[in-house]
């Protein structure tokens, strides 16, 4: 089945939210919170949030449609709301998919 292009752009907006949580995390860590809470790599992630590393590299690639269940647990796991999560998702811009699918191609070269 072929994805059209509102549901590849879903699975972006999903990706770049949750590389936006990612950064939040690793900027506190570059900060000096080194807590073992601080998640800053998807090794920290996948450990915390019991997902395969390589379902959580492809949902931050924005590879994959992530399901409730996992989205929840990656919420969860950078101690977001889902309330939370929904505002940042709401948030992403048209300039933020353009941004990131230019981060898509030159990661393709």
């Amino acid at each position: 089945m072929v994805k059209s292009k509102e549901d590849l752009e879903i699975q972006m907006k999903y990706a770049i939210a949750f590389r936006k949580l990612m950064n939040e995390h690793r900027k506190k860590w570059i900060e000096g919170d080194q807590s073992t809470s601080v998640i800053n790599s998807y090794n920290k992630l996948y450990l915390e949030a019991e997902l395969r590393k390589a379902t959580l590299i492809d949902i931050f690639w924005g590879k994959s449609n992530p399901s409730a269940i996992t989205i929840s647990k990656i919420i969860s796991a950078l101690g977001k709301t889902h309330k939370e999560f929904g505002e940042l998702l709401d948030g992403i811009t048209e300039d933020d998919l353009v941004k990131f699918k230019k981060l898509l191609a030159k990661k393709q070269k």
